[in-house]
């Protein structure tokens, strides 16, 4: 509206100004010459001295017009000067005008601009590993000769590589990770949201393998950008939001006391803490209280070849896995700065999967093979969160969290068949030597063989039909030093416990390890102090694991007796 009121302005001083080019005048009229003009009009004309009008004197504009300039009767004609002058105005006009509608458009430029917001962060983190293992391992170790067949071959059988003795401080860990963040907001009703990442060691690329996808951000690897997150929220009333997409189901409350940020998803990591491809719908509720639904499928297709297109759609014999839940939040009364929550997420057919995993003692990545059926049980969860930030305006933080898995495993398993290279040894433990009788050109026996392993769901050792239950509990607190608002210290602690069929949507940390989904204890102290306010932070701490089951939600859960330590270093640096 604005730019069509100026147009029209302009357009009716060029036409004004186009007028007084022709009459070669410049002097504008004011109002007061206006009078004067009709009051001229309307009285006789005088005559000239020799009795004759004078149209040089009077001129075009005063016998074509109502008005006659007072600079025509007394000044004469305007000069080239002042006709120069007018247009020079003219010009400085039609200037001031672009310049007008040229601010208009970058306005226009400008607000969808800021509907599109930027973000990163930048993190350095130094780990130096010390690990205890005593595990008994019951894995093969090597082959010894009991006799000699009929035939003259050696008769052999495979021992197993018994308990571990380890107590090592490992090579110091240097790490480097960037994530790129891009939001546009369409408005009231539409907002998008993208995330990238990529995490690496220094001056080394790994290909990590026998990662599977919601755990495929969380480990150094090559120096390649990763999708993390991309969705769209779609608030379809004021009670209602519809999500699609790779949502931000990591780093969940209370992630953000550690990590020294603000809230960054709206599930606890005690239900989610792993990256997940879902439809979730949200409905806000009054008081605050908000329920969050999502349905997630896991597909198992294979990788097709561009000469059989068809293979696009090749399941490799291996059913969808259907996975929904839920989750309510709400405040404490009275404690608007609070997170209460309850969630729920339910398997109700755990079908195989095609993924490979690394079996101790095994030479290269083994896939699955021969389901023999599509039901490998029932897997449950339920699990709350409590959340106290800030209590009392004290500085202090508090939060506690708990877990229950339940499994329902039936008969069915899968296969994996792993190759295993065994060296030979006499029953004296002295190497079988094979070869010239030089003994420099002699080398130890080797033989290569298939071990086959049955897996089934998680507990399934337990037999058919039986019901077994895991327990996590998460609890810690961080408390902001009464120092200095602008650059606060925060000192603050963790611990966990799980027991042998806890089981958790979860994936490493920046520590490299896994303590939300630990069968057994975990402690973590750690210091905050920020450098730069609101960009730049370092944390040091300490963290030990102690696992005492090793286990997932696929295969054995086994006994084990490791210590994992670290002191860590990381700085953060966030726009």
């Amino acid at each position: 509206m604005i730019k069509l009121i100026l147009i029209a302005l302009f357009t009716v001083l060029f036409c004004s100004l186009n007028v007084f080019a022709q009459s070669d005048w410049t002097d504008s009229v004011s109002k007061t010459d206006k009078r004067k003009a009709s009051e001229e009009r309307d009285a006789p004309a005088l005559p000239a001295a020799n009795g004759v009008q004078n149209e040089e004197t009077v001129g075009p504009l005063a016998q074509n017009t109502e008005y006659t300039s007072p600079a025509a009767t007394e000044s004469g004609p305007p000069t080239r000067e002042e006709y120069n002058e007018l247009r020079e105005r003219m010009e400085m006009m039609e200037s001031d005008m672009e310049r007008i509608v040229g601010e208009q458009d970058e306005l226009k430029e400008r607000s969808l601009l800021d509907k599109l917001n930027w973000s990163g962060s930048y993190r350095f983190n130094f780990n130096f590993f010390h690990l205890t293992d005593h595990t008994f391992d019951k894995i093969p170790g090597h082959l010894v000769v009991t006799g000699i067949s009929p035939t003259g071959d050696r008769e052999m059988e495979a021992v197993e590589r018994g308990k571990r003795n380890r107590d090592d401080w490992l090579a110091p860990s240097w790490t480097h990770r960037v994530k790129l963040s891009m939001t546009y907001d369409f408005g009231e009703s539409l907002r998008f949201y993208s995330q990238l990442g990529v995490y690496k060691y220094f001056n080394e690329t790994l290909n990590t393998i026998g990662v599977i996808d919601h755990g495929a951000n969380a480990y150094p690897r090559d120096n390649a950008f990763r999708l993390e997150r991309v969705y769209f929220d779609w608030f379809i009333a004021d009670w209602l939001a519809l999500s699609i997409g790779r949502i931000a189901s990591p780093d969940g409350p209370p992630t953000e006391l550690r990590e020294n940020t603000e809230r960054r998803s709206g599930w606890g990591v005690q239900m989610v803490n792993a990256t997940i491809d879902t439809i979730m719908a949200t409905f806000y509720l009054p008081k605050k209280m908000y329920l969050r639904t999502f349905y997630s499928p896991f597909g198992t297709h294979l990788n097709f070849a561009m000469n059989n297109e068809v293979s696009l759609f090749d399941d490799g014999g291996f059913d969808i896995l259907h996975s929904w839940g839920a989750i309510f939040e709400t405040a404490i009364p009275k404690m608007d700065d609070s997170i209460f929550q309850v969630g729920f997420w339910h398997i109700p057919k755990f079908s195989p999967r095609n993924t490979p995993i690394i079996l101790p003692g095994a030479t290269d990545l083994v896939y699955p093979t021969d389901p023999t059926g599509q039901d490998l049980g029932m897997f449950m969860q339920a699990n709350a969160l409590l959340q106290l930030n800030n209590i009392f305006n004290s500085g202090l933080d508090l939060f506690g969290a708990y877990s229950l898995t339940f499994l329902n495993p039936t008969e069915h398993t899968v296969t994996y068949n792993m190759k295993m290279t065994l060296d030979a040894f006499n029953p004296d433990g002295t190497p079988v030597m094979i070869g010239p009788p030089i003994p420099e050109l002699q080398e130890q026996l080797t033989s290569t063989r298939t071990d086959s392993k049955q897996f089934g769901m998680a507990s399934f050792e337990e037999g058919a039909g039986s019901k077994n239950f895991g327990h996590s509990i998460y609890a810690g607190f961080r408390y902001t030093l009464p120092f200095s608002e602008t650059f606060p210290t925060r000192i603050g602690g963790e611990f966990n416990w799980g027991t042998r069929y806890h089981l958790a949507w979860s994936h490493a940390n920046d520590q490299l390890l896994n303590k939300l989904g630990n069968k057994g204890l975990a402690f973590e102290g750690y210091l905050i102090q920020q450098m730069v306010p609101k960009h730049l932070f370092c944390r040091f701490g300490y963290l030990e694991i102690q696992r005492k089951f090793i286990g997932a939600f696929f295969g054995e859960t086994n006994e084990t007796d490791q210590k994992i330590r670290t002191i860590y270093f990381l700085v953060d640096l966030s726009w």
